[in-house]
């Protein structure tokens, strides 16, 4: 069973860049504007909208897990209203591509169609099986979800805690 652990999530006045500290740590997470204003591109606003999503890559150290690199949706992902899953084929190659940038794979993110964003148990398994079957350079593995509210309160973020648990920063 997942254990939930809620931490409020800040963002600065003037500006897209998005940061949350993790608890218990002094290490932080922050989502540069640009990979938030990928992201809302693909808001689920019209009725006939699928979910859309893809990978998120970036840096990370002791202090701060820097979200700076985004890729997605890909042709071959498999989308509906209310599902998404990524072609892994397209991801890994993703995935390849920003490593030689020097960008670690971070997590996923992708749509979904309500005000506030929440992880169904098929987000959750996803992300499971991620963490479960991939040879990972880095111990975080996040999930980003934009729902429909407006920005600041459409952002929802999770993410793997050290003892495999899921744990929320939204």
């Amino acid at each position: 069973m997942e254990k939930w652990c809620a931490l409020r999530f800040f963002s600065r006045r003037g500006s897209e860049t998005w940061t949350a500290r993790f608890p218990g740590s002094v290490q932080r997470l922050r989502i540069e504007p640009n990979v938030l204003d990928h992201v809302r591109r693909f808001r689920q606003s019209k009725l006939s909208a699928a979910e859309a999503g893809g990978q998120l890559f970036g840096t990370v150290t002791s202090e701060l897990v820097q979200v700076s690199g985004v890729s997605g949706p890909h042709r071959g992902d498999e989308r509906s209203r209310y599902s998404f899953r990524s072609d892994p084929r397209a991801a890994q190659r993703k995935i390849n591509r920003f490593a030689a940038r020097g960008l670690a794979y971070l997590g996923e993110w992708h749509t979904h169609a309500e005000e506030i964003p929440r992880p169904s148990g098929s987000d959750l398994g996803a992300i499971r099986e991620i963490v479960d079957r991939s040879q990972l350079n880095t111990s975080t593995v996040v999930l980003l979800i934009i729902g429909l509210a407006e920005p600041d309160a459409d952002v929802g973020v999770w993410y793997v805690g050290p003892l495999g648990d899921f744990l929320s920063l939204t």
